[in-house]
């Protein structure tokens, strides 16, 4: 949710625009990389019409969507340590819950806040060992067809199999590209 530390301003300044969302939709918030903890967790007790989720840890979350049905996310914060073998462990756990809700046709997606192995700046410089796990295509392959949204890295790019939205506006030097957000639909008719 934000480029630097953030300050009680900030998240006074945000708590307004996330109220206005989770009066049309549920919100789900995954802690970042600049996110100290506690810092976001005041989002999830707004009183919203549609709950505000926060998540500091992984976690596998069933959302009640606006329309009345249900959607599966795999939530996957800012994790500052990991080996690739315990962060496959987590993707491998994930699936397992993802599969599970596909059996009941829920719609399943990833929102998370990473670096995909791939992944470049908008200087075009790659983006190792910044911190942080780095998430392999394998891994995100093992969680089959479903979107997969990132945040972290702020040039709009699809990498590994993962989409990163980048960042709405410029915030730092060397962000020369059109910036966007992503919309992402799905038609459970097909």
């Amino acid at each position: 949710l934000f480029h630097q530390r953030s300050t009680i301003e900030d998240r006074n300044a945000l708590k307004e625009r996330v109220k206005r969302m989770a009066d049309c939709a549920p919100v789900v918030i995954a802690y970042g990389n600049h996110d100290m903890p506690g810092d976001l967790d005041i989002f999830g007790d707004l009183g919203t019409r549609y709950p505000v989720s926060v998540s500091a840890r992984w976690k596998v979350l069933l959302v009640q969507l606006a329309t009345g049905g249900a959607a599966t996310a795999f939530v996957f914060p800012w994790l500052a340590r990991g080996t690739p073998t315990e962060v496959d462990a987590i993707f491998e756990q994930a699936r397992l819950r993802l599969d599970i809700a596909r059996l009941r046709d829920e719609p399943v997606l990833m929102i998370g806040h990473a670096t995909v192995v791939g992944a470049v700046s908008s200087t075009g410089q790659p983006q190792v060992g910044l911190g942080g796990v780095e998430i392999e295509a394998a891994m995100l392959a093992r969680l089959g067809n479903c979107p997969k949204l990132l945040n972290h890295i702020h040039k709009r790019q699809s990498v590994g199999g993962a989409s990163y939205a980048g960042s709405i506006c410029r915030l730092d030097y060397g962000e020369i590209e059109p910036k966007a957000y992503s919309v992402v639909e799905y038609d459970d008719s097909l």
